[in-house]
């Protein structure tokens, strides 16, 4: 059952992507500013699978997979079941040929907070071997691609239900879960350089998610 949304929520909208055994899966966080009638998590899942799906597929290999995304309204305790939605779920097609697993590329998010705590990152899964220089950078048209992402994150302010006509407008936040503070994201960053998470690496344990 979908959970509607109202002014205040926080957004976790995760995205789903796999390659054989080994599944990633990115997080990110929308503060809701205003509704308009109703909008329900179901609605959010549904918009970030249209908005998100075109861009993973161009980024990652051919026998990778983007699966989908889930919305859920992080900040209710109970925490609500979240809401999935795959309507863009395919192959990738960067190129036949994928570059180890846990070769990433990075995407940095920046707030208007110095430090650490002012930044978070956006691991982009199996990227082709294709988009690797022959000097082990990426090339200038991933990181492109990779900042191109970003900025279409960054431009998601506004999210329509599938029916009734109501709508959410939303704010693309970082969360702290040490200040409890959802701080405002200003920028981003495509990466000249491959970034590397064990966890998705083919000695990494076995992981897949919920599609």
């Amino acid at each position: 059952m979908s959970a509607i949304v109202s002014t205040g929520d926080r957004m976790e909208i995760r995205v789903f992507c796999q390659d054989g055994e080994q599944g990633s899966v990115n997080t990110v966080f929308y503060r809701v500013t205003g509704v308009t009638g109703v909008v329900t998590d179901s609605d959010f899942a549904v918009a970030f699978d249209s908005v998100v799906s075109g861009d993973l597929k161009n980024m990652i290999y051919d026998n990778a997979v983007y699966q989908g995304v889930s919305a859920r309204i992080a900040n209710r305790l109970p925490l609500p079941v979240a809401a999935l939605a795959n309507g863009g779920a395919g192959n990738g097609n960067a190129g036949a040929i994928g570059l180890p697993r846990q070769t990433c590329g990075l995407l940095d998010f920046r707030t208007a907070i110095a430090g650490p705590g002012g930044r978070g990152r956006w691991f982009m899964p199996f990227p082709s071997a294709s988009d690797n220089e022959t000097f082990g950078v990426p090339k200038a048209s991933y990181v492109s691609a990779l900042s191109a992402f970003g900025a279409t994150l960054l431009a998601v302010t506004l999210i329509g239900a599938v029916v009734g006509g109501g709508s959410a407008d939303v704010a693309f936040v970082l969360w702290s879960r040490k200040n409890a503070a959802m701080r405002a994201i200003d920028a981003t960053f495509g990466s000249t350089r491959w970034a590397t998470l064990r966890s998705r690496g083919s000695f990494g344990r076995a992981n897949s998610g919920p599609f």
